[in-house]
């Protein structure tokens, strides 16, 4: 029975997938680890930085900087943003490595095939373009050039500024970026305060002094070490104060200063708004006496605590025509005017008092003052102050005024002339604050007394003439301190006048900071603080941007310093000037706007007396920068052929032909090595502030070393992209479906 039954049938094997075809199997899509396993060090550690997550992480890295970038360019400029972001070592770290990325993309696929061949191409045009941005470096020349019509020009002003530095026996030329050092924050600085304001919030960049200062001239090499040492980037053109630092020498001989500022409201504007008036500075070294607006400021110092006291309190004395208190030897004497003038008062045994003359309302006349009972009134006195024995008693011609602090005589005691007029307060003053009888009204106006004490406080007090004495207030003598308060009327009155005190106990001449905005930074002015030092000697001195100083040194010689932008001369560097023949201005067609415009210009080559000084400049200039990098750091390892490609140096400027040419907005010029491109204009004005109906034709000059290069790499990238076109892989065809187990 068991051989009756049929045999089991056997059990059927699926055969294998078939192959894929060798065709399909392209190392093109293999991973870069996969390509550089097993290979040489140097290829996997290039495999590491050229994969697919590498370049996406560089170019969201470089996506990101740009857009922080624009947001930075916003806030403080662009020409901020192209030195801090732009121009920065790191910003083209980045480059190099997408640079490496790029290489290392195409290297790793070596040998390649023939479809790949576009994909190399490509990349090769990549790295083209980027060498050529490299080669362009921070200092290409891109610069304006301004034309008037029928001037010759040649000058062209840099991004940069310059130091002149004249010596016994040669003037020497440096060119310098102050930027990076005056404050302004770094991206990853101004990317945290952005994120995070409460935890790392941005200051706006004031006078910013450097830990290590910058070196621009080496003694070694000129007999005078120049170091910048703090820099203020925005800032008002007329010198200030500020607050001394340690380095400062000539502080303690400078002394104290104070800025008033003032703002008015005036009754037709609304309540609540104040307009600025105008500012001023006053110190003992410099003007003690200050005409702001409708106030007047005055400043003096005293030696007495007990005129200090007296000085805040401000009683009002009973005396008609005021009193005098003289502070000697801690003691108050005082000295009612008399009626009848002269009189001697003796106020103690080695000081008295002469009584000359009283002016309730002065008037100059002739370089004198002079009662004039027209005038306001503003009481004065001229008086005799003699110290000593009487019989060896020394006299002092002095002058006291109630609403204006003088100084007193030196050696002699501390004065302060007290007036009912002035002291009174209320609407008490208002009856006794005009002119003389019969006289107009007196006009209103606000004084405001500052008074330096002996511990170096502040001692404010203010006047009007329509109210008398308005108010005292007192600010800190150890470290800067700031007051503001209302010198005339209040925030409901008709008119307020609003002043603004700031205090420097120990102050020394310098800048005064102003916050612009990015587009107005150039109403502003520059200042940088040098540091000079020649045989052992050193002095310190701020200079404001297109102007002259002399630094001091501690001996008593002078080094003289011109400031200003670094120009670039067409004649001395490419052979040529240029003059504007006539401007074109295109309009259009049924309006005012400019649709196009040109120019026809002149092109003048230099003459042989010119080239022979162009070329001694440029031999001098050679050698001065051979000294300096050789005296580096870099140039004591860099190869003379490498030293001279990364700081290059101008050589004689080329021979250029005369001629005429006509530059468009679409059409520039290329001469003597630069290119000029038509690039604006502005009406033409005379030395009077009239327009003469010409216009200043303005053209960017412009050369790039690494333009060539960029031509080229954009050619092979294009290059690159139609043999991608071209030799595209195509796909191989799908093998038969073979059934599953």
């Amino acid at each position: 029975m068991a051989d009756s039954m049929p045999e089991a049938a056997p059990v059927s094997t699926p055969a294998p997938p078939a192959p894929v075809p060798a065709a399909a199997d392209s190392r093109f899509f293999v991973g870069t680890r996969e390509r550089v396993r097993g290979r040489s060090w140097p290829m996997r550690l290039l495999g590491r930085f050229s994969s697919v997550y590498s370049a996406a992480a560089l170019i969201a890295t470089l996506a990101t900087v740009i857009g922080g970038a624009t947001v930075y360019e916003t806030r403080y400029g662009p020409d901020i943003a192209a030195v801090m972001i732009y121009q920065s070592w790191w910003f083209a770290g980045i480059f190099v490595l997408l640079a490496v990325n790029i290489f290392g993309a195409a290297a790793v696929r070596f040998p390649w095939r023939r479809h790949q061949y576009g994909f190399v191409v490509v990349h090769a045009g990549l790295l083209t373009l980027i060498l050529g941005f490299f080669l362009a470096g921070n200092d290409r020349l891109d610069g304006s050039l301004a034309a008037p019509p029928g001037h010759e020009v040649s000058v062209i002003e840099l991004p940069r500024d310059a130091l002149t530095v004249a010596l016994e026996d040669k003037r020497i030329e440096r060119e310098l970026q102050p930027i990076p050092y005056a404050g302004y924050p770094g991206f990853a600085r101004f990317a945290l305060g952005a994120l995070a304001p409460w935890a790392w919030p941005l200051a706006e960049p004031g006078i910013n002094r450097l830990a290590k200062p910058v070196p621009i001239f080496d003694e070694r090499l000129d007999g005078l070490g120049l170091r910048v040492v703090a820099v203020v980037d925005t800032a008002r053109p007329e010198s200030g104060f500020i607050a001394a630092d340690e380095g400062d020498a000539d502080a303690a001989s400078c002394g104290p200063a104070a800025r008033l500022a003032l703002s008015v409201r005036t009754p037709g504007m609304p309540l609540g708004t104040l307009e600025p008036v105008a500012s001023s500075w006053l110190s003992l070294s410099g003007d003690r006496v200050a005409s702001i607006g409708p106030a007047t400021a005055t400043m003096a110092r005293c030696g007495s605590p007990e005129m200090a006291e007296d000085f805040l309190a401000a009683k009002p004395e009973p005396a008609e025509h005021g009193a005098v208190t003289a502070y000697w030897h801690g003691a108050r004497l005082r000295a009612e005017v008399p009626v009848a003038l002269p009189a001697t008062l003796e106020l103690a045994p080695d000081l008295a008092v002469t009584f000359t003359r009283y002016i309730p309302n002065p008037r100059v006349r002739d370089g004198e003052l002079v009662q004039d009972d027209a005038a306001a009134i503003d009481p004065f006195i001229s008086l005799k102050v003699g110290t000593g024995a009487p019989e060896q008693r020394t006299w002092h011609d002095q002058v006291l005024s109630a609403y204006h602090l003088l100084p007193g005589p030196t050696g002699g005691p501390d004065l302060l002339f007290a007036h009912p007029r002035l002291h009174s307060t209320g609407d008490a003053a208002a009856d006794v604050a005009g002119n003389a009888p019969g006289a107009p009204p007196s006009m209103s106006g606000g004084y405001v007394q500052m008074l330096i004490a002996p511990d170096r406080r502040l001692l404010l007090r203010w006047f009007t003439r329509s109210k008398g004495f308005g108010g005292s207030s007192a600010l800190s003598g150890g470290h800067a301190d700031t007051w503001s308060g209302d010198v005339v009327g209040g925030e409901t009155s008709p008119m307020q006048l609003r002043a603004r005190v700031d205090y420097l106990p120990i102050a020394i001449s310098g800048p005064e900071p102003v916050r612009m905005q990015p587009e107005h930074k150039d109403r502003a002015a520059r200042w940088i603080q040098l540091e000079a030092e020649r045989g052992g000697h050193r002095g310190r001195a701020w200079i404001m941007r297109r102007s002259r100083a002399a630094v001091t040194l501690d001996d008593g010689s002078q080094v003289f310093i011109s400031y200003g932008v670094a120009r670039y001369d067409l004649k001395d560097r490419h052979g040529f000037a240029l003059t504007l023949d006539r401007f074109d201005e295109g309009k259009d067609p049924g309006g005012e706007h400019s649709a196009s415009f040109a120019s026809d210009v002149a092109i003048r080559p230099i003459d042989a007396d010119e080239r022979a000084a162009s070329e001694r400049r440029a031999e001098t200039a050679r050698r001065a920068a051979e000294e300096r990098l050789r005296a580096s750091g870099a140039g004591a390892w860099l190869p003379p052929a490498l030293a001279s490609f990364l700081h290059p140096q101008p050589g004689p400027p080329p021979v250029v032909a005369a001629r005429r040419a006509h530059i468009a907005m679409n059409e520039p010029l290329v001469v003597g090595g630069v290119t000029i491109y038509q690039a604006s204009f502005y009406p033409e004005i005379d030395e009077h502030d009239e327009p003469t109906g010409r216009q200043v034709s303005v053209f960017t000059v412009a050369q790039d070393r690494g333009r060539w290069c960029k031509y080229i790499g954009s050619l092979v990238l294009v290059l690159g992209i139609v043999l991608l076109y071209l030799l595209r892989r195509v796909p191989a065809r799908a093998s038969k479906s073979v059934p599953r187990p």
